[in-house]
């Protein structure tokens, strides 16, 4: 039986359960904005801060689904966990904000680049980088339609609306590479770092809740 605390709390987006019995749950938009700000201060370093930042604000963004949701509110009635893919739904967002980019600018090459950094380092917060970006680009048109599910959150709408743009890109990209494969060197070597700092600041606030 819920108190009233409890009551009050279900009907917010939870990122995760309780940590123990009495225990309020920890709410979503609390746990986006924590790792967006440990994430930016761990990308910082190497000029990725503000990428990094937004990488932190979408990469949970999957766990706004119903379905999540009452998978977590199970869990507090003791049935065991179910897996329900969230980690796929703020790299369908990134791929989203990505193109609006590509219309706007058709020759420009930041878009694409914007959507490679953010799409494989959102989507392997949990399962590690993707093989390919064909194996990515699947993953992500399955859960396209997850991603216009949890659009219609009013919660989500209010802060996909505060975090709808994209920060310049990190110096080393920005700057032109000699060749195409030093430039995708750079890429491949930036999306494993921002992977580190949202995975990095996913499970150190995970561990403070």
């Amino acid at each position: 039986i819920m108190d009233s605390a409890m009551v009050e709390r279900d009907n917010e987006l939870w990122a995760h359960t309780p940590s123990h019995p009495g225990g309020e749950p920890h709410l979503l938009r609390e746990h986006l904005e924590a790792v967006a700000r440990l994430a930016r201060r761990f990308a910082e370093p190497f000029g990725a801060g503000a990428l990094a930042e937004l990488a932190g604000w979408w990469h949970d963004l999957g766990k706004a689904l119903p379905e999540f949701q009452e998978m977590l509110r199970e869990m507090m009635q003791g049935r065991p966990k179910r897996r329900v893919d969230h980690s796929a739904i703020g790299a369908v967002r990134a791929r989203e904000v990505a193109a609006l980019l590509r219309r706007a600018r058709p020759d420009a090459v930041e878009p694409t680049l914007f959507e490679l950094l953010l799409t494989f380092s959102i989507a392997g917060h949990h399962a590690g980088v993707a093989d390919s970006r064909g194996a990515l680009a699947s993953r992500l048109d399955e859960r396209a339609a997850a991603y216009g599910r949890v659009k219609e959150d009013p919660e989500v709408a209010e802060l996909l609306q505060l975090r709808c743009g994209l920060p310049p890109l990190p110096r080393r990209l920005a700057e032109t590479a000699p060749t195409d494969s030093e430039r995708n060197l750079r890429c491949e070597f930036l999306i494993r770092m921002l992977l580190s700092s949202v995975v990095d600041a996913d499970r150190l606030d995970t561990e403070c809740f």
